[in-house]
């Protein structure tokens, strides 16, 4: 029978070797599973469990509920005396069975203990508990007398776990705090702990047991001790040594919990350690019960130490930090320092080395860098293969890249230099066509050149449109606009093509009535090469559809969808995505008859691409294209800087300086107030200066240069009225030339117009800032370079006339120039502060100012058409009437303080200058 803890009793069957398992379920005679100890007496076994006592017969195999009741529900030890006495020791109190007697009686003198642990007998049929908290206590039933051993009267411990009697009388009791040796008739006390050599001080309850040799046994929570009492018990100066335990990083290390620790070191005195755990203490103990606190130790570690370590009665060697490695501890010990023999105790430490440093660690390393070496061969490969095929790929996009640029930068050099022969070409035929003595015939033929002429330009225009864009000069320009008469107008501009063709034209507009926000001349050109591209690919009878479609996505967010298709001779698709790049010829069944230039449609899509929106394209040979383009007509759509301001006013060909705007005048009245004006004319290109010389010969003294040198020297010569430059000229270019002669304050006052075949905001602002007036591209029409120069005159001699008129003017209004101003400004200043000098004349202006009298007298008849001595008196005059308006003085006043010699002569030339008297100037 075997008490099992909380599941019951296993009964074994030693025949069948079968357990018959009892528990509460199929004996509810038994008070509870939990079983804490078995008495067998006679043909009873008595069972103690948490919940009171039960009794099996041998005989009659049945359990039964042990009586009396006060045993009831309470945990009970058992003990059998020589008297044939079953006792009980529970915590409500101890109690006997007499057999003899049959009585059941308690004993009272020990009720106040409450833990008691166990209760035994001895030799002499003395009872004794052993409680938990209280100590030992001993009773002699026939004397009655009572022993107390606990602290409080000298006993080492007073919990008391387990008790068993040795020789001679000596009783044994083990506690907390070691063992104990004790003999009650005489008070002999031995008490045995670490000092003394235990290997360990705390035992277990109810953990000891006496064989029948005499070895008494006591259990502790990390082993068990055992000796005989027969064995003599002499002081040996050489002690054998055991080791205690092992603590790994404080922590005990017990076997069979830990991998590192299988079974007790003194029977297996090796332990394998893992790499990190390094820090660890050695328990070790003399093998000496007698001599307390005599045993000395000595100790060294084998591979980390190289001599012994004399450590007193410290029972314990600590190491940190050990390495990798196999190490052996050596321990001995004396009881007088001096004799230590050769027989030291030996346990082998070892320290496993981490993965990386082991074998396997190291035959990874080695697969490893095998491994490494094939994948960085084969990644090298592979890398100088893609090097060599990145290179190859980079040298011919390179070589394509110049080849484009090359291409592009020539056509655009080209298109530079076709300006100014078509100037040539477009101004005599629009004069030609102007003549109505042309005879119908040979004013249609005249049309088609004039209508060639107008196509190469737009592809003049369109070529030097997609360098900007390429060279990133090309700027949004949007604006507010309703686009249903520009696209009436491509739709008309295209009618009469398609018809030559016998071509189905369509053109459809939807839900396009409001403004939108867009570049209507970037719509312009899309549409037109869409438009073009479309009935050059299509035969005769075919058909090309045109939709223009707003999208209304929500209120604020709109796009423009413009769809072209045709049934054209169609693209093949693996050709499609090349058709957008620049020069890309596409190879269609009638590809002879439709090669183009190979721009149009690579400017088209960097077109939608600046205006924010994408294009694309579907298509198959002979079966036609379908070309779809969308883009924002949203204001969010666009930044601040890509808004045009007044995009609704017509905006000339001729851009303005800022300070100039020009008065529209009758060319009749521009001959009343100029005679002649000298126009100063420099081109490299002689065909285009004869041009310009025949168109304003008529009206201007022309004189030409050939080039800048040419025309600094005739400027010198001449100070002419106006100077028209081109811009591309060897030596002096038209910028240089004009920065020189806007920086001299000789020529500085001279206007002066750049004719030029570099379009772009960059080079019209690049001419503005050298001084230029205006800015002129080529090709242009003579009427509008005629207007231009009345308009310039015009606006220098509506200025003169109103400054000799007005007399609140300022004089450096008349001014252009910056320099102009400040040499009109000093001249005035330094007369006013010496208006009232009788010697204030040409000679001290001339001496003042620090220039000659010839160029005093140019500037100032150039600007104000005042000799210098006029300019001097027109002063007076203004100072005068400031005076006389300001009240600070009347008329004969005004004229001495402003230097005239008399209040007559005053009047006078006031009435020369204003054409008015004094008088009936200011009653006005």
């Amino acid at each position: 029978m075997d008490c099992n803890l909380y599941r019951g009793i296993n009964i074994l069957n030693l025949q069948n070797n079968r357990f018959e398992y009892i528990n509460t379920a199929n004996h509810p005679e038994i008070p509870s599973n939990d079983i804490y100890s078995l008495l067998h007496v006679g043909d009873s076994i008595f069972i103690s469990t948490s919940a009171g006592v039960a009794v099996y017969s041998t005989n009659t195999k049945e359990f039964a509920r042990y009586q009396p009741d006060i045993l009831d529900g309470i945990q009970v030890e058992f003990m059998f005396d020589s008297e044939d006495r079953i006792w009980f020791s529970s915590s409500v109190g101890t109690y006997y069975f007499d057999k003899k007697k049959d009585s059941f009686e308690k004993l009272n003198k020990f009720n106040f203990l409450k833990n008691i642990n166990f209760v035994k007998t001895d030799s002499k049929n003395r009872i004794w508990i052993g409680d938990c908290l209280h100590g030992l206590y001993g009773y002699d039933l026939k004397t009655e007398s009572v022993f107390e051993y606990n602290e409080s009267n000298g006993f080492p411990f007073s919990w008391i776990f387990s008790f068993e009697e040795g020789r001679d009388g000596y009783l044994w009791a083990s506690g907390d705090n070691g063992l104990a040796k004790f003999k009650p008739e005489t008070g002999e006390l031995v008490w045995y702990n670490r000092e003394s050599g235990l290997p360990f001080e705390q035992f277990n309850y109810r953990a000891s047991y006496k064989s029948k040799s005499g070895e008494i046994y006591f259990g502790a929570n990390r082993g068990m001790i055992s000796f005989n009492e027969k064995d003599k018990q002499d002081v040996k100066k050489e002690l054998d040594v055991v080791f205690r335990g092992m603590q790994l990083f404080n922590q005990p290390l017990l076997p069979g919990e830990d991998q590192a620790l299988e079974e007790s070191l003194n029977l297996h005195p090796e332990i394998h350690l893992k790499y990190k755990q390094n820090v660890f203490t050695i328990e070790y103990a003399g093998l000496h019960f007698r001599n307390k606190g005599n045993c000395e130790y000595a100790y060294y570690l084998e591979n980390f130490e190289t001599s012994w370590n004399y450590v007193g009665n410290r029972d314990f060697a600590t190491y940190t930090n050990l390495g990798p490695g196999v190490y052996f501890f050596h321990v001995k010990a004396s009881t007088d320092n001096t004799t230590w023999g050769n027989h030291a105790n030996t346990l082998k430490i070892i320290i496993e080395p981490p993965f990386w440093l082991s074998r396997w660690g190291f035959l990874m390393y080695f697969l490893l860098l095998i491994l490494l070496l094939v994948v960085f061969y084969s990644v090298a490969t592979r890398i100088q293969k893609s090097k060599a095929l990145a290179e190859m790929e980079r040298r011919e996009r390179e070589y394509h890249t110049e080849l484009n640029n090359f291409k592009l930068e020539f056509f655009t050099n080209v298109s530079h230099e076709l300006r100014t022969p078509l100037t040539l070409i477009v101004g005599p035929l629009t004069r030609i066509l102007e003549d109505d003595k042309l005879t119908p015939a040979l004013k249609k033929k005249m049309k088609g050149v004039m209508n060639n002429a107008h196509r190469l330009l737009m592809l003049i225009n369109q070529l030097l449109e997609f360098r900007k864009i390429e060279n990133g000069k090309e700027k949004l320009r949007v604006s507010h606009q309703n686009i249903t008469t520009l696209l009436k107008d491509i739709e008309e501009a295209f009618i009469e093509s398609a018809e030559s063709k016998s071509i189905a034209f369509t053109f459809e507009v939807i839900n396009l009535d409001s403004n939108i926000w867009v570049d209507c001349q970037k719509l312009e050109n899309v549409l037109i090469n869409l438009i073009s591209n479309a009935l050059k690919f299509t035969n005769e009878g075919g058909e090309v559809n045109v939709k223009v479609e707003l999208i209304v996505e929500d209120l604020v967010y709109r796009t423009l969808k413009i769809t072209v298709a045709d049934n054209g001779i169609g693209i093949d698709p693996s050709k499609l995505r090349k058709i957008f790049d620049r020069f890309y010829h596409v190879d269609g069944a009638n590809e002879t008859q439709v090669a183009g230039s190979g721009i149009g449609l690579a400017l088209v899509h960097s077109l939608v691409k600046l205006h924010k929106g994408t294009i694309g394209v579907e298509s198959a040979v002979g079966k036609g294209a379908v070309f779809t383009v969308q883009f924002p007509v949203s204001r969010k759509a666009y930044n601040d800087d890509e808004i045009l301001i007044g995009a609704d006013q017509y905006i000339p060909h001729v851009t303005l300086a800022d300070d100039m705007k020009p008065v529209p005048v009758l060319r009749d009245e521009v001959e009343r107030l100029s005679a002649n004006p000298t126009i100063l004319v420099i081109d490299d290109n002689r065909e285009l200066l004869e041009f310009i010389t025949e168109t304003l010969t008529n009206e201007y003294k022309v004189i030409t240069a050939i080039d800048g040198t040419q025309g600094m020297e005739k400027v010198e010569e001449s100070l002419p009225d106006l100077i028209i430059s081109d811009v591309m000229m060897p030596g002096i270019d038209g910028f240089e030339l004009t920065r020189k002669l806007k920086s001299d304050i000789r020529t500085s006052h001279i206007p002066i117009v750049l004719l030029t075949a570099k379009s772009g905001e960059e080079n019209e602002f690049e001419g503005l800032q050298t001084g230029a007036d205006y800015y002129i591209e080529k090709p242009f029409l003579p009427h509008i370079l005629i207007q231009l120069i009345e308009n310039v005159l015009n606006t220098r001699k509506s200025l003169i006339e109103r400054f000799k008129s007005d007399a609140q003017m300022l004089p450096s209004e008349v001014a252009f120039s910056e320099s102009d101003k400040d040499l009109i400004e000093k001249i005035s200043s330094l007369i006013r502060e010496n208006i009232d000098r009788p010697n204030l004349d040409v000679s001290f202006l001339v001496n003042e100012i620090g220039i000659s009298r010839s160029l005093l007298h140019v500037k100032l008849k150039k600007l104000t058409d005042c000799s210098a001595t006029e300019f001097i008196r027109s002063i007076r005059l203004r100072e005068a009437v400031k005076l006389i308006a300001d009240g600070k003085c009347n008329i004969s006043e005004a004229a001495y303080k402003t230097g005239f010699s008399s209040p007559a002569y005053f009047s006078r030339r006031f009435k020369e200058y204003f054409g008015v008297t004094p008088k009936s100037y200011f009653d006005k």
